[in-house]
C-alpha cells in the first residue's frame, strides 16, 4: 500500500509546528474516522486478521478489503495477542489493519484473546509475560491490556464500535487461575475470578471510549448455556452484548447433526438470548467449507433467519480471505494444514458465499416483525389464522386445517407469497401452507415433522415451541389427521393423502 507524504523539508516554519499540534487537538476532540454505515446498522463483516500475513506471502495483488467494501462489508474484526513469537496479531499488527479498514469506512471490532495464541473453549494460555501471577496482578495485567490496546486505537483517531473481552470463553479465561470446569466438567469454584476479570475488562474499554460496545463471547450458537449467562450475572460479570460462533457445517463438533438442524437451533438460541438477557446478540464467527456446493445454501438459509431476528446486530465471516491452502506461521511448527473454511475462490476472489453474507441486510426483518405481530393478535383476539398478503391481512376462525383448505380451493393467491400465523401447526398444516406457496410461518407450537417438511421447501418457521407430536383435543393420542400422515415424507405425499380422505362430519 502506497500512502502520500509531506516532506518535512518543504514545509513552512508555521506547518512544522503547528500541523502536529493541530492533529493532537483534532483526536483530543474526538475527530476520528468516518464509516460508511452508522453504528448499529446491520453489521455484514469479516474477521481479517490473518490479510497483512497472507498480503506478505504476496496471497493477493489486489487491496482485498476495498475489494470486499464494494461487495457491502461494512465492519471487521480483528484480534489481538499479547505477544506471539511471529509478531503477526499482535498490538502493531492489529493496529495497521485497523487503520486500514478506517480508511476504507469499516466499522471495527476488537476481539481482545488475553493470550499469545488462539483463545478459544480448549485452550485459554496466559501469556509468558503474566505466567505467576496470582489473580490480583491478572486483574490488573488484564486492566492495563486493554487499556493499552484501545488507547493505541485512540491515538490514530480510529474508534471501534466493539470489543471482546476474551475470545470463546465459555470455560473462563487465563487458565487455570480462572478456569470454571475441570477436565471431567466439574466446578472449579472460579466463577468469582473469571466474572471480575471480565468486569475488569469492561470497565477499562469504557474508560477509554465510553460508548464502546463490550461483548462477551462464546462458541456453539446452537448450544443452550442458561447456566453460563445466569451465573456470569450472579457473580457480576458485565456485558452490552453477546457474542456467538456458528460452524454449522462442523458436524463432528456438533454432536454429528445436520446444517438445517444447526441453523435452527441457532436461530432459536439467538431469539432466546435476545428474549432472556434483553441485549443484542451478534455472530462474531461464522464459517463454511469452502469446497463444499452446500456452502452457499447454507450460508443463504442462516442470512435469511438471522437478518429476521429484530436485536440480531449481524454477523461477521471468519477469515474469509483464505484460500489455496495457505496457512500462517504459527500453524507451520504445529503440523497444521490450511484452513478450509474460508470463503474465497481457488482464484483468490470473494465466493458466493461471500457475497450472499455481503448482499445482506435487515430489510427481510419486515415481514418477521409483522408475522410476531400477527401471532400476538391471533392469541389475543381468539383467531385460528391469520395471513397477510400485499398488505392486506385476512383473519380466519375455522378449527384444525379447515381454514387453509378453504383459501387452497377458493382462493389460492392470498396464500401465495404470504406470511402467515397459526397457534398450532401440525404435519398437515404444513404440507397445505407449503402446498400453497406461503413465503414465512409463525406459531405458538410447531411439530417437529411440521417444521422439517416446511424448511425442506425453503419455508422459514419462527415458532415459540417445538414438540415432537401435536395432540388431539384431550391430549390422549396424536392428532388423527397427523397420525394418517407420518409415513409421508413429501408435502406432494402428504396432499396426497389428505385429498383422499373422506370429508369431516
Amino acid at each position: 500500500m502506497t500512502t502520500n507524504r509531506l516532506s518535512t523539508t518543504a514545509m513552512t516554519p508555521f506547518f512544522k509546528h503547528t500541523l502536529p499540534l493541530a492533529l493532537a487537538c483534532l483526536l483530543l476532540t474526538g475527530c476520528y474516522y468516518k464509516t460508511d454505515s452508522a453504528p448499529g446498522t446491520w453489521a455484514r463483516g469479516a474477521d481479517l486478521s490473518w490479510l497483512s500475513e497472507m498480503e506478505h506471502d504476496a496471497m493477493f495483488d489486489y487491496d482485498c478489503i476495498d475489494s470486499l467494501r464494494a461487495l457491502g462489508m461494512n465492519a471487521v474484526r480483528l484480534r489481538v495477542w499479547v505477544n506471539h513469537c511471529t509478531g503477526w496479531s499482535n498490538k502493531a499488527d492489529m493496529l495497521s489493519l485497523a487503520r486500514r479498514a478506517a480508511e476504507h469506512g469499516q466499522r471495527l471490532m476488537i476481539d481482545i484473546h488475553y493470550s499469545d495464541f488462539f483463545a478459544d473453549p480448549n485452550h485459554q494460555d496466559i501469556p509468558e509475560a503474566w505466567l505467576g501471577y496470582d489473580y490480583e496482578l491478572l486483574r490488573e495485567a488484564v486492566r492495563e491490556h486493554t487499556l493499552d490496546v484501545l488507547n493505541s486505537l485512540k491515538e490514530a483517531g480510529i474508534r471501534p464500535e466493539w470489543v471482546q473481552i476474551g475470545n470463546e470463553t465459555p470455560n473462563g479465561m487465563l487458565w487455570p487461575v480462572a478456569r470454571l470446569l475441570d477436565k471431567e466438567d466439574n466446578s472449579n469454584g472460579c466463577w468469582d475470578r473469571y466474572a471480575g476479570l471480565t468486569a475488569v475488562g469492561y470497565r477499562a474499554a469504557k474508560e477509554v471510549f465510553p460508548d464502546i460496545v463490550v461483548i462477551v463471547h462464546v462458541d456453539n450458537a446452537y448450544e443452550r448455556r442458561d447456566w453460563f449467562w445466569r451465573a456470569m450475572y450472579e457473580h457480576g460479570g458485565r456485558w452490552d452484548m453477546i457474542g456467538l460462533s456458528h460452524y454449522p457445517m462442523m458436524s463432528a463438533w456438533n454432536g454429528w447433526r445436520t446444517w438445517q438442524e444447526m441453523n435452527r437451533l441457532a436461530e432459536e438460541n439467538i431469539r432466546r438470548l435476545i428474549r432472556d438477557w434483553h441485549c443484542p446478540v451478534m455472530v462474531a464467527e461464522i464459517g463454511m467449507f469452502a469446497d463444499d456446493s452446500l456452502s452457499a445454501v447454507v450460508m443463504e438459509d442462516f442470512v435469511r433467519r438471522a437478518s429476521a431476528i429484530d436485536s440480531c446486530a449481524g454477523i461477521f465471516y471468519w477469515e474469509p480471505e483464505c484460500y489455496g491452502g495457505w496457512r500462517p506461521a504459527e500453524y507451520v511448527p504445529l503440523g497444521w494444514g490450511g484452513y478450509d473454511m474460508g470463503a474465497f475462490t481457488p482464484e483468490g476472489r470473494p465466493s458466493e458465499v461471500m457475497r450472499i453474507l455481503l448482499r445482506s441486510d435487515r430489510l427481510q426483518r419486515d415481514s418477521a416483525d409483522v408475522g410476531e405481530q400477527m401471532l400476538d393478535m391471533l392469541n389475543e383476539q381468539g383467531l385460528s389464522l391469520l395471513v397477510y398478503n400485499d398488505s392486506t391481512l385476512f383473519t380466519h376462525a375455522d378449527r384444525g386445517v379447515q381454514d387453509l383448505l378453504t383459501l387452497i380451493a377458493d382462493h389460492p393467491d392470498r396464500l401465495r407469497g404470504a406470511v402467515v400465523a397459526d397457534k398450532v401447526i401440525g404435519k398437515a398444516a404444513a404440507a397445505l401452507m407449503a402446498a400453497g406457496g406461503v413465503r414465512e410461518v409463525h406459531t405458538n407450537i410447531i411439530c417437529t415433522p411440521a417444521r422439517r417438511l416446511l424448511e425442506a421447501e425453503g419455508i422459514p418457521v419462527f415458532a415459540r415451541e417445538e414438540v415432537p407430536e401435536i395432540l388431539n383435543r384431550d391430549r390422549s393420542a396424536m392428532c388423527p389427521i397427523d397420525a394418517q400422515l407420518t409415513r409421508a415424507e413429501t408435502v406432494a405425499e402428504c396432499v396426497e393423502i389428505l385429498r383422499n380422505m373422506p370429508p369431516r362430519p
